[in-house]
């Protein structure tokens, strides 16, 4: 069907003026293969969407939720038949295109073509012609033959709808048995025919929820499902909410108790586009939805994690009286929306996220520390041994040393056996002589359960780390090793020991389990390449853990093992991954040790919340946190001591300044200078230009782009600055003539979020699509010549390797990688990426943008580049505005060996003078409430000897994943004046306790803190022999204890470094 346009037929003189908008109700027109393009919306990737669409907190995991996929909102083309009979071009997102929907939304007019203004509204296009039954029977993948027939097949005087299709199948196959047809079996036929049952799902979802409707309609229930279905049940249920109580969608926390869907809810803006729903509303739930909105926005935007009572009626003022504010308040409060502690109101996740923070380090502080038996002194006497010899390098006793982070992987204790083996000469210079800091940073991860070390770049915090447990590692594999040797030599040991020497090693080798983290996936690659081992995100244990319980398998969770916990990069971590992160591993892991890296002048999350400064602060009084001072970076020596200068609001030193003048030469500062200032004469576009260009031609250490990095606080100066860096190194714009993005090989690219590798690949079945790709590229054709010796070895090393891939590796967020290749093959096209670290992958080019939001990379903003660093980084300032000195602060540290500074004098200074504002929140009260309050009782937290109680099944909130629980008393925070909680919640709603007579329930782990009253080295089982990764287990040893080596039997299995007391091998 070819679709005419009639852009004489004036379709706003049907439609409401006012606002230059009209209603366009009409059915969609099939549309022909590349007559109309899907096109994206070239948005700067940077703009997030909000949250990230696969993280689910720790109560979602272990309640079952379900991840609802997030859709980017990119506009498609469609065109549209109104009812009156023309046809019009609109512009908008529309999530179905098939040709059996009607839609109704508003439109501007642009010229001939229309633009949607909103979101539009589905149903369902009753009457149908043949041609499009055809189509349908094909989205339902019926065989064409089966489909022709069965159109023969009809009646000529037939009515064709969708009500009497299922019965005229039936007809068609009581007479025609061995053409099957079952439209149920797909998904847009199964939606089809629910839609039928569920009008006002199709009517108002979009609406509603326009980037998660697709995700709901197409829910996929299982990994290995290529064909996602509706969710029948799910779809009534979400018809019966809004056909009674739709206020529930502008709550996430109703949905998710209701639904078991993750991170969905409408905002009032949504609302406002659904009036029938509105009408539906009682003005306290109205009113309700209005405050709740203001409360996230007020989170979102300052960081704060609760608002005050007098500063939300006052928000809202303008839109109800204040005594209808509070009923509101008190109508979240009852239904378990927001919490509230006197006059704060907090949305109810984050002050849970904040409760279990303070209550799992308080746990840690209480049980019986982790306490490593060697002093600084003595690691600081290894750093020459490190030095001296051949450097330390970490290797994996399992097979496929990339498995460590697998998620179907083998637990812990058979992958992360970490052992020191000969490896070339490290580039670090590991003798050099620890500060004072520093030996009392080691002292307090030897012997403290909780040690925070915040200090600038350069300062060795990451050292720190590094030393002590590589000694660790060392000293626990040499101890073995004599281990095995001397029972070797034993005189009783029997000749089968003998032979069998090498598998003593391999089963007495007690693993070692430090687990390093960071918030991006970008800071963990840097904490891996600088200490050496392994590094995960913060995300991936938590998705990890979701996995594992996904299985249901008898193995131990992979970081079942872990004993300390180190986060770097503490400034980025939010309150909420952190919470989940940490709950899990207390509650399923031996966790017993916390070591968190940052510097807490940094800016904080840019999501609500200041985790490292709260938990800083509150635990300075035990001693518990150290600032490290000394910078061991010589090159770097100006760039700190500005930063110091920076963070006392003081103006920084320059070693060159640069003037741009317009009509006058620049002159460039030698390569020895470190800090320089680009002064501009004005804040305009032009001089901002000039500066970047001249900074590109001549400017010293930006030579190349892959030891340099621009960054700005302003997405659009990022923008311009790309544009310009794109011209200078890869000679092309970052835009073609279509106005979208144009990637090619030399290009900076980065990701914005976080994909697996294995979805980026191109499926065998994708390279069966013919769809032209356009651009200037490389062209492959399979029935091309057979390729030459070097292509074919190319070929087969690419194939080992992806043979060898980890299946959960992945591209995470902040990752920046340079295009080296840009092929073309069979029409698919794929791009090769590679790192700086040579890791290389070569993947499909459109998944790549779908999935990862790939985006040039030379210029990144503030926010998103914190957590990196290079060797040469150049900041601009641009307008002041919002920016304060953290702003200036974090940039100008993210430099390791020279920084530029492109900013107006005036502005500059104004930027150092603003104070940051300190976010309201209360972790650190907690911290320090609770922290007292156990201090004060000696009690609180320990088991009572003896008593077992059985496991309580509560799915919505905790698994009893062992196999006891030991109950313990309670220990609760004070109540606050005026706490208020509601006196009877909703179903599956779980309230936090702030009273003294009640327990805090679930969300205290009885038997984490019970294990904490253990030693790492006790948690195992009484009967060690029975344990597979034990010494004990020696089958030949353990057949008859009068033939046992006293050896094996005593000092070989009480080895570990995890005893409180200090062991020796061998008497003096």
């Amino acid at each position: 069907m070819s679709a005419k346009l009639h852009p004489s037929r004036s379709l706003s003189a049907r439609g409401r003026r006012g606002d230059g908008c009209t209603v366009l109700q009409g059915r969609l027109l099939p549309v022909k293969d590349g007559e109309v393009a899907h096109k994206r919306e070239e948005s700067d990737p940077d703009d997030s969407d909000g949250d990230d669409p696969q993280f689910m907190d720790a109560r979602e995991i272990e309640g079952g939720g379900m991840v609802v996929q997030s859709t980017p909102l990119r506009r498609t083309v469609v065109i549209i038949k109104d009812k009156y009979g023309p046809e019009y071009r609109v512009s908008g997102f529309f999530p179905l295109v098939d040709p059996w929907w009607s839609v109704k939304l508003k439109v501007k007019r642009d010229g001939t073509q229309y633009f949607a203004q909103g979101y539009p509204s589905y149903a369902l296009e009753n009457d149908m012609s043949k041609d499009i039954l055809s189509l349908f029977l094909h989205a339902c993948k019926v065989h064409d033959d089966t489909k022709q027939t069965f159109i023969n097949w009809l009646p000529s005087d037939a009515t064709l709808t969708f009500d009497n299709l299922k019965k005229l199948i039936e007809e068609f196959q009581m007479n025609n048995s061995s053409n099957k047809i079952n439209i149920e079996s797909s998904g847009p036929g199964l939606l089809v025919m629910q839609a039928l049952e569920c009008p006002l799902t199709l009517k108002y979802l979009p609406k509603l929820l326009p980037r998660k409707v697709k995700g709901i309609f197409f829910i996929q229930t299982s990994e290995s499902s290529e064909d996602p279905k509706p969710q029948i049940d799910l779809l009534k249920e979400i018809e019966t909410i809004l056909a009674s109580e739709p206020w529930k969608f502008g709550f996430q926390c109703i949905i998710y108790r209701a639904l078991k869907l993750c991170r969905c809810e409408a905002t009032w803006g949504c609302f406002l586009q659904c009036k029938k729903l509105l009408a539906k509303m009682t003005e306290l739930q109205k009113n309700a939805l209005l405050i709740y909105n203001e409360l996230k926005d007020r989170c979102r935007e300052i960081g704060d994690t609760y608002a005050e009572q007098e500063v939300l009626t006052k928000l809202v003022s303008g839109q109800m009286p204040a005594e209808d504010a509070w009923e509101a308040i008190k109508f979240l409060k009852d239904n378990c929306i927001v919490v509230l502690e006197g006059q704060r109101v907090f949305l109810q996740n984050l002050y849970l996220y904040e409760k279990d923070i303070a209550r799992y380090i308080s746990a840690l502080v209480n049980g019986t520390s982790w306490k490593l038996d060697f002093d600084a002194k003595e690691i600081l006497a290894s750093t020459k041994c490190f030095a001296g010899e051949e450097n330390s390098k970490l290797e994996f006793t399992a097979d496929n040393p990339g498995n460590l982070y697998k998620d179907d992987g083998p637990p812990s204790q058979y992958i992360n056996t970490l052992q020191i083996t000969d490896g070339p000469a490290s580039t670090d210079d590991s003798s050099a002589e620890l500060d004072i800091d520093q030996l009392n940073a080691v002292s307090m991860i030897c012997s403290n359960p909780i040690t925070v070390i915040s200090g600038k770049g350069g300062c060795g915090k990451t050292t720190v780390v590094s030393l002590v447990f590589k000694h660790m590692i060392k000293k626990e594999n040499m101890e073995i090793e004599e281990a095995c040797k001397a029972l070797e030599g034993d005189l009783d040991a029997s000749e089968e020991w003998n032979r069998d020497q090498m598998a003593c090693k391999e089963e007495c080798i007690e693993p070692v389990h430090i687990l390093l983290t960071a918030p991006t996936g970008k800071a963990a690659s840097l904490l891996k390449k600088k200490t050496g081992l392994p590094a995960a995100t913060l995300h991936q244990v938590t998705c990890s853990y979701s996995a594992w319980r996904k299985q249901n398998s008898d193995k131990p969770w992979k970081f079942s093992k872990v004993k300390a916990l180190v986060v770097d990069e503490g400034s980025l971590v939010s309150v909420n991954i952190f919470s989940t992160a940490l709950k899990f591993l207390c509650n399923n892991s031996d966790l017993a040790k916390l070591i968190i890296l940052g510097d807490v002048r940094q800016l904080p999350s840019i999501e609500p919340g200041n985790l490292l400064a709260d938990i800083f602060t509150s635990l300075g009084n035990k001693k518990w946190v150290i600032e490290l001072r000394t910078n061991h970076r010589a090159e770097s020596q100006l760039i700190v001591d500005n930063a110091t200068r920076i963070s006392q609001q003081k103006y920084p030193e320059f070693d060159a300044v640069i003037n741009i003048v317009s009509g006058q030469a620049i002159e460039m500062p030698d390569a020895e200078k470190k800090f320089i200032l680009v002064s501009l004469s004005s804040g305009n576009d032009q001089d901002l230009d000039t500066a970047i260009k001249a900074l590109l031609d001549k400017g010293p250490g930006l030579e190349d782009d892959k030891h340099s990095q621009f960054i700005a606080f302003r997405r659009r100066d990022c923008m311009m600055i790309n544009e310009l860096c794109s011209r200078h190194y890869s000679e092309h714009s970052i835009k073609n003539h279509k106005n979208k993005f144009d990637f090619q090989v030399k290009d900076k690219v980065c990701c914005t979020k976080n994909a697996y590798v294995k979805d980026l690949k191109t499926k065998n079945t994708e390279r069966l699509d013919l769809t032209q790709s356009p651009g200037n590229r490389h062209t492959i054709n399979c029935e091309e010549a057979i390729p030459s010796t070097a292509a074919w070895a190319r070929n087969r090393s690419q194939a080992q390797s992806d043979s060898l891939a980890n299946e959960d590796e992945r591209l995470c967020n902040g990752e920046i990688f340079f295009i080296t290749d840009d092929v073309e093959r069979d029409k698919i096209r794929e791009l090769t990426l590679r790192d700086s670290e040579d890791r290389e992958y070569t993947l499909n080019y459109k998944a790549l943008r779908r999935c990862c939001g790939l985006t040039h990379a030379w210029a990144r903003t503030i926010h998103t580049f914190q957590g990196s660093e290079e060797e040469t980084v150049v900041y601009v300032l641009g307008s002041a505005g919002r920016q304060n000195w953290k702003h200036v602060y974090t940039a100008v540290t993210r430099g390791r060996k020279r920084v530029y500074i492109v900013a107006k004098l005036d502005q500059l200074g104004g930027a150092i003078a603003n104070k940051a504002r300190d976010r309201k929140t209360r972790l650190q009260q907690r911290l320090k409430e609770t922290l007292t309050q156990n201090r004060d009782d000696p009690g609180s937290g320990k088991p009572i000897g003896g008593t077992q109680v059985q496991c309580v099944s509560n799915a919505d909130h905790e698994d009893c994943n062992r196999e006891q629980k030991f109950k313990i008393l309670s220990h609760h925070s004070p109540t606050s004046p005026g706490c208020s909680v509601p006196s009877t919640a909703p179903p599956n709603c779980e309230v936090p306790s702030t009273s003294t007579n009640h327990t805090e329930g679930n969300l205290a782990s009885e038997d984490f803190i019970h294990s904490l009253q253990q030693s790492p080295s006790q948690k195992r089982p009484a009967n060690i022999s029975e344990g597979p990764g034990t010494p004990a287990k020696l089958s030949r040893v353990a057949a008859s204890k009068e033939n046992m080596s006293p050896l094996g039997c005593s000092r070989l299995q009480n080895l570990s470094l995890g005893c409180s007391s200090p062991k020796q091998l061998f008497k003096p």
